[in-house]
């Protein structure tokens, strides 16, 4: 299982470090991507992921699992019309 982690000081690190592959990551505005303690810089709005490169995205932000689910939706969605990351 290959997992993105949104939060780097998360308790379930240890948990998924065993992951295939565990990127743990956070996001402050004006940071390239640079790393802090091993874990990666990412705007989750502009992600540069293949498909299918991740199988969980974990997040305790209700925020963020929202976004992701909405763009999950639309991504199973065929031929939908492009909207804005940040609308429902």
């Amino acid at each position: 299982m290959d997992v993105l982690e949104l939060d780097p000081r998360s308790p379930l690190k240890a948990l998924l470090s065993q992951a295939r592959t565990h990127i743990r990551s956070f996001y402050e505005a004006g940071r390239s991507s640079e790393q802090m303690d091993g874990a990666v810089c990412i705007d989750i709005t502009a992600l540069r992921l293949s498909n299918d490169s991740v199988d969980l995205i974990v997040s305790s932000d209700e925020g963020l699992v929202e976004l992701i689910c909405s763009l999950c939706r639309r991504e199973q969605q065929p031929e939908s019309e492009p909207r804005s990351l940040m609308e429902k």
